[in-house]
């Protein structure tokens, strides 16, 4: 998937997400919006947050507040797999990405 059929890491390393609002959708849960970028291609997605809570993490004693991330996008809206039909690659793409953020010292 890095070769350049496919996502072309050589060319473009790195993949954004710049967050450009949220908006409430229920108890713990958002609508994220923001600009993604991926194989040179930048986009407006919108993509589901759940709240998952804060705790005192017990190895650091620190603040620790827990996200989760769903979404689709399409490949062929980033000219990702372009070689490839539908019938051996989705077009359609689930992103899952689950995160916590530490307090700051």
């Amino acid at each position: 998937m890095k070769s350049a059929d496919f996502f072309d890491v050589e060319k473009y390393p790195e993949l954004t997400f710049s967050s450009t609002g949220i908006k409430p959708a229920g108890e713990n849960k958002y609508k994220l919006t923001g600009d993604l970028t991926i194989h040179g291609v930048t986009k407006t997605v919108t993509v589901d947050l759940l709240y998952r809570g804060q705790t005192t993490n017990p190895m650091s004693s620190k603040l620790t507040t827990s996200f989760q991330i769903n979404g689709t996008i399409k490949r062929s809206d980033f000219n990702v797999g372009g070689k490839f039909p539908e019938a051996i690659v989705s077009d359609e793409v689930r992103i899952v990405a689950n995160g916590e953020f530490v307090q700051a010292d």
